[in-house]
C-alpha cells in the first residue's frame, strides 16, 4: 500500500515540476522585477516626495485664478480649486503614475540593482541620505541660482558676441 502512494507522490511531484518548468522564466522574473521596482519606490519615499510637491500646487494655482472686482465669489473659487486639484490628482497624482513609475524603474535597473538599492535606502545610512536630500537639494539650488545671477552679465555678453559672429559670417 505504501509503494503506490510513494509512486503517486513521485508522479505528482514530477508533473508539478514539469509544469513549473514549462512556465516561461520571464513570467516569474518580470513579476519579481516589478515587485523590486515597487519596493524601491517605497524605500526612496517617492510617494511622500510627490505629496510634498502636490501640497504646493494650490498656492501655484491660486496665481492663475481671477482676482479683482469681477472675480467670482471666494466660495466659487474654492470649489474650482478643489475640482482642479481633483483633476490634477487623477492625472498626475501618485496613484495615477505609480504603475508607470514601476515600469520606468524596472526598465532602468536590473532586479539585482533594485534589491541592492532598496536594501541601502532602508539602511541607517540610506535613511540619513533620504532625510538630508531635500535640504541638500535646496542648498544646491540656491548655489546654482547665485552662481547664475553672478554669471548672467558675462553670459549675456558671451551670447551677444557669438550672435554677432554668426551674423558676420552670413
Amino acid at each position: 500500500m505504501v509503494q503506490p502512494v510513494i509512486a503517486a507522490g513521485k508522479l505528482l511531484a514530477a508533473t508539478l515540476m514539469s509544469a513549473a518548468l514549462s512556465v516561461p522564466a520571464t513570467a516569474w522574473s518580470q513579476d519579481d522585477k516589478l515587485a523590486a521596482a515597487e519596493a524601491l519606490l517605497e524605500a526612496t519615499r517617492v510617494e511622500a516626495m510627490m505629496n510634498q510637491m502636490y501640497a504646493q500646487m494650490p498656492q501655484m494655482l491660486a496665481g492663475l485664478l481671477p482676482t479683482g472686482p469681477n472675480a467670482p465669489p471666494p466660495e466659487d473659487l474654492q470649489a474650482l480649486m478643489e475640482k482642479t486639484m481633483g483633476f490634477i490628482d487623477e492625472r498626475i497624482g501618485y496613484a495615477a503614475l505609480k504603475p508607470e513609475y514601476v515600469t520606468l524603474y524596472a526598465d532602468t535597473y536590473t532586479e539585482e540593482d533594485m534589491v541592492a538599492l532598496t536594501e541601502f535606502m532602508e539602511s541607517p545610512l540610506g535613511q540619513r541620505f533620504l532625510d538630508a536630500s531635500p535640504d541638500l537639494m535646496a542648498r544646491t539650488s540656491t548655489l546654482v541660482q547665485q552662481r547664475m545671477s553672478e554669471a548672467m552679465p558675462e553670459l549675456l555678453e558671451f551670447v551677444q558676441s557669438e550672435v554677432n559672429a554668426l551674423q558676420q559670417e552670413q
